[in-house]
């Protein structure tokens, strides 16, 4: 809430009778200027300072003896952290994290300049993993969503430079994500770090998949683990920010079999199918797993999202693609319906959208087979715009009766 927001509300609660004019003053002065100790135009030149001291040492750094240069990323990197720590003393707590974060960058180039200047072959991501590292490590030491946030970016790129250039999964940076910022997203109260764990191990988990050339299936696997921690989470908001990664990547995956699950692509069945012995009982016990910490945390009536982690790809084929076009469906029902019943405007935008797209895909398989192109388009379009002004229309007259009440 800022000053100048409550500057302008202010004076229609007062003229409401909400609040008294001497209630809306003192609220008012609660919200005075911050006395900044460290202004714009230092911060703006120790900037450039720091900008002609790094050019110059970039522009004469094949002259400088390599003692020298060795000393010099060691010197920077801990006056950064000691600067920053003094800073936080001090009570400048983003500036301090910003300077801490300038010295995780200077360790992280110290790195890849060591490496260049002794002329040494990387054979896999070791270097930037032991970046992740340090990054995680900082992330405990100040508890801050910004170093938290760096250290994933640096997991996944170690991750996807070890899979694209040396075609091979990283699995000390999985392990990395998984344990040590797992345990942080997990004792988090924060949603946001919440939701970005678990959508970089969505991602990493997707690379595992692929670089070990495994059935596809077997994504599942992870993404219903992901799932079963936000289990494992305390509050409802960070149950729902752990989860929403995962069941947006089985969605995906039961829109694209609801498309491509038909006869007519029977190979890409073929492609993705394991052995049902090895699959169904692994998937059965995080199942178990799950619903004992629904039980737990009282929140056992979002088992029907389960229904997007069942594998119904061994059903015969003709009725692949419709029943994964029912389980879309039902879906998108089911998280319009909590979203009305829990007055919960987010899931009820996210409801409307997974409705309007399973809309479309079965609008899709069933009519463009038969069907003249342009009348395609025609009618899709206002069939969506048909359903998205029943469906807002809904949302507002609910919301503005709650708001009424």
């Amino acid at each position: 809430m800022s000053k100048k927001w409550l500057q302008q509300e202010g004076p229609q609660w007062v003229n409401e009778q909400i609040i008294t004019r001497e209630q809306y003053e003192r609220i008012l002065s609660l919200y005075c200027a911050p006395q900044r100790s460290i202004g714009l135009l230092p911060i703006l030149g120790c900037l450039l300072l720091g900008l002609g001291v790094l050019s110059f040492v970039a522009a004469n750094w094949q002259d400088l003896p390599e003692l020298f240069r060795i000393g010099l990323m060691i010197a920077a990197m801990i006056g950064f952290y000691i600067g920053g720590q003094r800073l936080l003393d001090k009570g400048h707590a983003s500036l301090g994290i910003g300077v801490i974060g300038i010295g995780l960058f200077t360790f992280g180039a110290s790195i890849i300049l060591i490496g260049q200047m002794f002329h040494m072959i990387a054979y896999s991501a070791l270097s930037i993993v032991i970046w992740s590292a340090a990054g995680t490590a900082l992330a405990y030491l100040y508890r801050s969503r910004y170093l938290y946030t760096i250290s994933l970016i640096l997991v996944t790129i170690a991750q996807f430079y070890s899979s694209t250039s040396f075609h091979s999964f990283n699995y000390a940076a999985f392990v990395l994500l998984l344990v040590g910022l797992g345990y942080y997203a997990l004792r988090s109260r924060d949603t946001f770090t919440a939701v970005a764990w678990s959508a970089t191990a969505v991602i990493q988990s997707l690379m595992l998949v692929t670089s070990n050339d495994w059935k596809f299936l077997w994504y599942l696997v992870p993404l219903l683990l992901i799932y079963t921690a936000g289990d494992f989470a305390k509050s409802a908001a960070q149950r729902a920010a752990l989860q929403f990664p995962a069941l947006g990547a089985a969605f995906i995956f039961a829109m694209a079999m609801s498309m491509f699950g038909s006869e007519e692509h029977l190979d890409i069945k073929e492609s993705i199918l394991v052995q049902p012995l090895a699959l169904i009982p692994v998937l059965g016990a995080l199942l178990v797993l799950s619903w004992l910490f629904k039980q737990r945390a009282g929140s056992s009536r979002s088992f029907p999202q389960w229904m997007l982690f069942l594998p119904l790809v061994y059903l015969p084929v003709p009725a692949i693609s419709i029943v994964y076009l029912i389980i879309i469906f039902v879906f998108s029902l089911y998280v319009l319906v909590q979203g009305y019943a829990e007055e919960n405007r987010r899931s009820v935008n996210i409801g409307t959208v997974l409705f309007l797209v399973s809309t479309m895909i079965a609008y899709f398989k069933l009519t463009w087979g038969f069907l003249d192109k342009s009348l395609f388009f025609i009618t899709g379009g206002l069939l969506l715009l048909l359903l998205s002004w029943l469906l807002n229309r809904k949302r507002k007259h609910l919301f503005q009766h709650n708001q009424e009440g």
